[in-house]
């Protein structure tokens, strides 16, 4: 339902509530989205204010959703563009970037996908993309927020910078005042957690 209160342009639905394009919040059913609770949660919730401010704000709303996990809008974000775009995203990530020689920056970040897609054992893109034709990416998608939060906080910024903003290895330490050496090393070892953390489930 969309109105208009005030000059602000209000969106709600039963999941949902934006004001003036803002997610106040936002509630994923588990369940009925990728199969299966999480951490015996049916709900996940994520909002641009936070969790406390959010439940400050909209107790009466949220209620409904209790008990649910919260996801930061980082968090959050490759759930949502993977919902969105399904595989189509990373086959059109291998198609753009397959198409660069080796160059400086443009192929830096295309050389980085291509030598992922070469590793011995799949990245985490690829394990979820082969879950899908095996009829269990679900399992994979509700695990997500859970490998996320396994991770250390300087990995899991950095995972997020990387694959899911685009940033090389060479702007993510130029931001960060870091060693490229040390952001490569760092979301390498991310992606082992990651697929360590997968292949439990």
């Amino acid at each position: 339902m969309k109105k208009i209160i005030n000059g602000h342009i209000y969106v709600q639905n039963k999941n949902s509530l934006y004001i003036d394009g803002n997610m106040e919040y936002q509630a994923v059913n588990l369940i009925s989205e990728y199969g299966s609770k999480l951490n015996d949660c049916k709900y996940a919730l994520t909002s641009n204010h936070g969790q406390k401010k959010m439940e400050e704000m909209y107790a009466d709303d949220i209620e409904k959703f209790r008990p649910y996990i919260f996801l930061t809008p980082e968090e959050y974000a490759p759930i949502r563009a993977y919902k969105n775009n399904g595989s189509k995203f990373h086959q059109r990530d291998i198609n753009f970037h397959e198409g660069f020689d080796y160059q400086e920056e443009i192929s830096e970040s295309g050389h980085e996908c291509v030598s992922l897609l070469a590793d011995t054992e799949p990245d985490v893109l690829t394990l979820i993309i082969e879950a899908e034709e095996q009829a269990e990416m679900q399992k994979y998608i509700a695990a997500l927020p859970a490998a996320l939060a396994s991770l250390t906080a300087k990995q899991r910024s950095r995972i997020v910078k990387h694959f899911y903003k685009g940033m090389t290895f060479r702007e993510i330490a130029k931001a960060e005042n870091a060693d490229v050496s040390s952001v490569r090393d760092s979301i390498s070892l991310a992606k082992e957690n990651i697929k360590t953390f997968l292949k439990k489930i």
